[in-house]
């Protein structure tokens, strides 16, 4: 039996995707969103160069998905690839973030930056919010 289990987990992941069907400004609707993913799910949009551009669903619309983009949409066009994410999207804060400097998908800058401050507008410091556990 862990012989098999361990097969099991050798095998490819399911990989769900749309296609960008409309652009308005900085809205992006996507088509292939129906059962595949969920208001506040993450999905990366294939650009023309090669680069991918992450989003979030933030509505819906005539069984589209209509997404924001977290950076730019430069080469995005329509008919482009979009990937919908598994999993589920939080960041879990811990006291070890107390004075770190970190960005909005909790990541922490490089090691030798920890130290000075913040860039740019998307850093946050995590101040004494926090609870001890």
């Amino acid at each position: 039996m862990k012989e098999l289990i361990e097969a099991v987990g050798t095998l490819p992941r399911m990989t769900r995707f749309g296609r960008v069907a409309r652009m308005e400004g900085l809205l992006v609707e996507v088509t292939g969103a129906a059962g595949a993913i969920g208001l506040g799910g993450r999905l990366r949009i294939a650009a023309t160069e090669g680069a991918e551009t992450p989003c979030e669903v933030v509505g819906f619309r005539d069984g589209r998905a209509l997404a924001m983009p977290f950076g730019q949409l430069h080469g995005v066009t329509l008919g482009a690839r979009a990937t919908f994410e598994d999993g589920i999207n939080a960041i879990r804060p811990c006291p070890a973030w107390l004075g770190r400097v970190v960005n909005a998908f909790g990541h922490f800058p490089s090691a030798s930056a920890s130290d000075s401050p913040p860039t740019t507008s998307s850093w946050i410091l995590v101040q004494t919010f926090l609870t001890p556990g």
